[in-house]
C-alpha cells in the first residue's frame, strides 16, 4: 500500500484558515512515520527533507500570523490509570483547539516499548521540544509524571494544569477582543 503525502496547497492558499497546531502535529507525526519506514525501505528517505521543509513552513506561518504558539508537553498518570488514553486524548484535543502545539506521550511512544525506552523519548521531547508542561489532573500517583515535572521545574519551565493553559488562552482572546 503506497503512503500518501499531505497536500499543502489548500493550506498555502489560505494559511490563516488552515495553519494550526493540528497541522503541525500531523506533519511531525508524518515525519516520525517516514523515519520509521525509511529504516526498512531506504527509498523513502527522499521524502524526509520535504516534510521537514513543510514543518518549517508551517512554523514560519504560525509566527507570521502573530500566533506565537507555545508548545506544551502533556504529563499525566499512565501506569496506574486505566483511562489514561481517554484522559490524554481529551487534554490533547482541548489544548490544540485552544491553539497550542501539544506533545503527547501517546504520540511519541510505542505500545511495545518498555518503561525506560518510553521515558527516554518523553524526556527528550520535554527538554528539546516543549516550552512548558500541561498536567492532566488525576488522583493516580505517577512516578513518570513526577520525574517530568521535576525536570521541567529544574529547567525553569512553566508547569501548570491543562485547565490553566486553556483558561489562559481564553483570557488572552477576551482581552484582545476588548482592545480591538
Amino acid at each position: 500500500m503506497p503512503i500518501t503525502r499531505i497536500d499543502l496547497r489548500p493550506y498555502i492558499n489560505n494559511p490563516s484558515l488552515y495553519i494550526s497546531g493540528d497541522l503541525l502535529a500531523s506533519l511531525k507525526k508524518e515525519l516520525r512515520l517516514y523515519h520509521d519506514i525509511a529504516r526498512m525501505h531506504p527509498e523513502y528517505k527522499r521524502f524526509i527533507p520535504e516534510i521537514e521543509k513543510d514543518i518549517a513552513y508551517v512554523k514560519k506561518e504560525l509566527k507570521k500570523e502573530g500566533n506565537k504558539m507555545k508548545t506544551l508537553y502533556l504529563a499525566g498518570a499512565i501506569s496506574n490509570n486505566q483511562n489514561y488514553k481517554q484522559d490524554f486524548q481529551k487534554a490533547y484535543k482541548d489544548l490544540t483547539e485552544a491553539g497550542y502545539i501539544v506533545i503527547s506521550p501517546l504520540h511519541i511512544c510505542r505500545e511495545d516499548w518498555d518503561w525506560k525506552a518510553c521515558m527516554r523519548q518523553c524526556i527528550k521531547a520535554l527538554v528539546l521540544g516543549s516550552d512548558a508542561i500541561a498536567v492532566i489532573s488525576s488522583s493516580f500517583y505517577s512516578r513518570e509524571m513526577e520525574l517530568e515535572i521535576h525536570i521541567a521545574k529544574n529547567l525553569d519551565m512553566p508547569v501548570e494544569r491543562v485547565e490553566y493553559w486553556i483558561n489562559r488562552k481564553e483570557r488572552k482572546h477576551d482581552f484582545y477582543r476588548i482592545l480591538h
